[in-house]
């Protein structure tokens, strides 16, 4: 009992870190945005974390591998399967109802585009929210579900100003941080222990 609590004490700081650690890798990557295909919701460089999940949903930006690109691409869901998509000169539309788009800036784009896709099994229909610069399912297809590596859910970029460089060096100065701090933790303790 005495002996479990001591070590508890001894390595709780060690184990919060592992903790934090599995969590993370367990369940967030990150992506950075590529161009201007997600202006005005995402900027070129934005730096986000994503969430590891396959309970897609409409609209949700979703990072997600692109085999004939060979790179990931950040886009918005807009079709899942058994979706009817069409876009033609008089709009986007989605089994048949005209979709709405508040974050479309562009909002003439569907005239240049003529897509008539139903999304297969285990696929998704994805575009960039600025129309005309992104490559998207209109010329790649619908896109495997399997290939989403998750939902963006947070912009390190955007909110907290820093992008995928600075971030890299902030946690490993974090991790540096902690271990001294725990190094010097445990050498104080055994100094008062002695």
């Amino acid at each position: 009992g005495c002996r479990m609590k001591k070590l508890i004490k001894d390595w709780w700081f060690t184990l919060v870190l592992i903790c934090v650690a599995f969590i993370y890798f367990y369940c967030f990557v990150t992506a950075e945005v590529d161009g201007s295909s997600m202006y005005p919701t995402y900027h070129n460089g934005d730096y986000l974390l994503v969430y590891k999940t396959s309970n897609i949903k409409y609209g949700d930006i979703v990072a997600i591998d692109s085999d004939s690109l060979r790179c990931i691409l950040c886009k918005r869901v807009l079709g899942v399967e058994g979706d009817h998509i069409l876009i033609d000169s008089s709009g986007f539309y989605r089994n048949g109802k005209l979709v709405d788009e508040p974050y479309i800036t562009e909002k003439d784009w569907f005239k240049s585009y003529d897509v008539d896709i139903v999304v297969g099994k285990n696929e998704v229909f994805v575009m960039g929210d600025n129309r005309l610069h992104s490559t998207d399912s209109r010329e790649l297809g619908c896109l495997s579900l399997f290939a989403i590596h998750g939902v963006s859910i947070f912009n390190f970029t955007r909110t907290l100003g820093i992008n995928r460089y600075t971030l890299i060096r902030v946690t490993i100065i974090l991790w540096i941080v902690c271990i001294l701090f725990w190094t010097f933790g445990k050498i104080h303790r055994r100094k008062h222990e002695g």
